[in-house]
């Protein structure tokens, strides 16, 4: 009969070290490639660090834009009626379940909509981002007559 062998496995900080290791290599090959470019178009000293600098603010750019979104989401997430805030790159989604704005069956607002839909706008209108409103309808028929200005449902 074989023997099986043992298989040791590696350490926790090994994970760790190789992290920090590809991330400092990284680093250098950052710094390398930046050095050549200010080579390949001749830039002087002063012409560099104006480019460095012009590199940082727009990394600094990034940061605050993501700073405001998480504000944004932040402010949202405490309105009581707002379940799931979730943001993305290049969106933010807010989720209304149907009990916040109509009844199930009813195409009227709930009294309590409108200061829901005021508070998130009060919010929201800080912001330069676009803004796109989608919806759905229950699965009920709705058993109520159209407004006076509408021809029907």
């Amino acid at each position: 009969m074989r023997k099986k062998k043992e298989v040791k496995l590696p350490s926790v900080w090994m994970t760790v070290y190789s992290d920090f290791l590809t991330n400092e290599m990284l680093f250098f090959m950052m710094l390398f490639g930046m050095a050549c470019i200010s080579l390949q178009k001749g830039y002087t000293k002063e012409q560099y660090k104006e480019f460095l600098e012009g590199v940082s603010s727009s990394v600094r750019k990034g940061e605050v834009k993501n700073q405001k979104i998480e504000n944004l989401r932040r402010q949202i997430s405490l309105i009581k009626e707002i379940p799931a805030v979730t943001v993305s790159r290049k969106s933010m989604r807010i989720v209304l379940p149907e009990p916040v704005l109509f009844k199930k069956g009813k195409a009227v607002f709930k009294k309590t909509a409108p200061k829901t839909l005021k508070r998130i706008g009060k919010i929201l209108s800080g912001s330069s981002y676009k803004i796109f409103i989608e919806g759905h309808t229950c699965d009920l028929p709705i058993h109520q007559k159209a407004p006076p200005n509408m021809m029907r449902w």
